[in-house]
């Protein structure tokens, strides 16, 4: 799918972790004829009967638009709930609930401003999101009056009474069952290109999502009611999952700790062996204890985490020097240091352009001071970030005194800002004041 021009939408995930997602079971597993082999595998089922493996499946976090794809993350597993009837016809099976899949991740996903995990609920403080005519949002691909959308569209639907949708679809499980609501198109409802998509209502003065369900089945006209997993019976199983992960990284921590047993036992026999190696062989024991100490320490702060590996960091920076800056446009510098080798960046002197050698997250600092006078205005903007609520003025100084004398203004400024290889950055002046002193421009894979 990664080397489709665009991206081929199966379904839309929910990520819960840098590493996992929650979907639903019937993007993977689908039954079109009556019945299909329990142990069906994927390349060796009959037709009609899909089963998608892991390894031909790719997520593209926080993916707006069907030309973002850029940045994926390949899957490593596809963990279906055991209550899905995985061997009935579609329209028979899926009414009865279990529809909900996990996503196991290969590496880390680098969050960004963008780029941000949803929330699960608390089964006791969050059980009356999922209340009767409560209003839930979605997020999905879907069809946009029967025409295939390139944008990533938000909708929002009403919960309605469950005993409408086990009527309509005769439901055996308590699922969430949806009417149309109105969304800034008119009226909208769960749709094809929708599947897999989480449900999410609000907390905190609306600032942030919980997941309360995820999106099953429905009908593409919106006449019929449509329906979702419901994510609060199925807490219990998710976070199994994730502590199993969590065991995974504890099992390998042990035999880590057993290698590190083995190597302090013999130093210490080599320390009572041989005098003279007393001194080094201690300050290693003690470098391995400290170590040791490290690890159960890490242990515990990602107790909740599932991940087997941490996003590797590069911590480098490359920095732009200039003494006094009056010109109108891109700031350029006299001169350019790195402290390591930035990745393949590079900060260009004679032009002042910053052009990224990674993907990642960046830091950007900039300090410096402008003189100005009466009525007198300065400004340093930060261009060529991806999106204009992420260019930030970094210093407007101005003065209104009338009596001639001219004021010094001095700040400085940090940003985190999520850069594509090849994309560029600069610094902008305008103004009339005196000018800007001092700058000092780095940026930093962070």
């Amino acid at each position: 799918m990664q080397e489709e021009p665009v991206i081929v939408t199966l379904c839309v995930g929910s990520l819960i972790t840098s590493r996992h997602a929650l979907i639903a079971s019937h993007c993977f597993c689908l039954k079109k004829q009556e019945s299909c082999p329990v142990d069906c595998k994927p390349g060796s089922c009959p037709h009609g009967c899909m089963r998608t493996a892991a390894n031909s499946v790719v997520v593209y976090p926080g993916a707006a638009s069907v030309y973002d794809n850029d940045y994926y993350v390949e899957v490593s597993d596809i963990i279906i709930h055991p209550d899905y009837d995985k061997v009935s016809h579609n329209s028979d099976g899926i009414r009865k609930g279990g529809d909900l899949a996990m996503l196991v991740l290969k590496e880390n996903v680098l969050f960004s401003t963008k780029i941000m995990p949803v929330c699960l609920p608390d089964p006791i403080e969050h059980h009356n999101l999922i209340g009767e005519e409560q209003k839930l949002n979605l997020f999905g691909f879907g069809l946009d009056t029967k025409i295939k959308v390139t944008e990533l569209q938000e909708g929002q639907v009403i919960i309605d009474k469950h005993s409408i949708c086990k009527t309509e679809w005769n439901l055996s499980t308590r699922q969430i069952c949806m009417r149309s609501g109105t969304g800034p198109h008119g009226d909208t409802c769960a749709n094809k290109g929708d599947s897999g998509g989480g449900f999410v209502n609000y907390i905190n003065n609306g600032t942030t999502a919980v997941l309360v369900g995820v999106m099953s089945f429905g009908m593409n006209d919106c006449g019929r009611p449509a329906v979702a997993t419901n994510i609060f019976l199925y807490l219990p199983w998710i976070n199994q999952l994730l502590d199993q992960g969590y065991q995974e990284l504890r099992d390998d921590y042990n035999e880590l700790k057993k290698e590190q047993s083995k190597v302090l036992k013999q130093l210490r026999e080599e320390v009572k062996q041989n005098s003279k190696l007393v001194a080094t062989n201690s300050k290693l024991i003690e470098s391995l204890t400290t170590g040791q100490c490290g690890l159960e320490n890490k242990i515990a702060d990602n107790k909740k985490e599932s991940d087997k590996t941490k996003i590797r960091t590069q911590k480098s920076s490359i920095c732009g020097h200039r003494e006094v800056w009056k010109n109108a446009g891109t700031i350029t510098y006299e001169t350019v240091q790195a402290d390591v080798e930035e990745v393949g960046s590079n900060l260009n002197e004679g032009t002042g352009i910053f052009t990224a050698g990674a993907n990642g997250v960046y830091m950007i600092s900039l300090s410096g001071h402008a003189v100005v006078g009466p009525g007198e205005t300065v400004r340093v903007e930060l261009a060529g970030a991806e999106h204009s609520d992420e260019v930030t003025y970094f210093i407007q100084a101005y003065s209104d005194s009338g009596n001639g004398q001219r004021i010094q203004e001095s700040s400085a400024a940090t940003w985190h800002l999520a850069l594509k290889v090849g994309q560029q950055l600069s610094l902008r002046f305008s103004g009339d004041g005196y000018g800007f002193f001092g700058i000092k421009f780095c940026v930093s894979l962070y």
